[in-house]
């Protein structure tokens, strides 16, 4: 893809990027939060309402990092099924076939 559609390839590679840093970030920001307030030692309440937040704040990234996923791979994938780009799989099927119409 890089060779064929560059543009195509950029956005593909910038959507992958953002979704890896959601996924890289959303756990371990999860964990930190919740050893900060550990110690601040807060009333009870005031904790689980924080750790319910960063929860909530972690499942938007989850759910953002996949939707950034989907739609890479759907650009990907529409860019295939135009014939913008190929794979090496779709080359061999596409040898394969000719070599059966002759």
């Amino acid at each position: 893809m890089l060779v064929s559609a560059k543009d195509l390839y950029i956005e593909h590679d910038r959507l992958q990027s953002e979704a890896e840093f959601r996924d890289a970030i959303g756990l371990p920001g999860l964990c930190a939060l919740a050893l900060v307030l550990w110690n601040l030692k807060l009333t009870i309440p005031t904790e689980i309402s924080a750790l319910a937040v960063g929860a909530l704040l972690y499942v938007v990234l989850f759910i953002q990092a996949r939707a950034l996923d989907r739609e890479a791979y759907s650009m990907h994938g529409h860019a295939v099924a135009d014939g913008m780009v190929s794979t090496s799989r779709l080359d061999q099927l596409r040898d394969d076939a000719s070599h059966l119409e002759q």
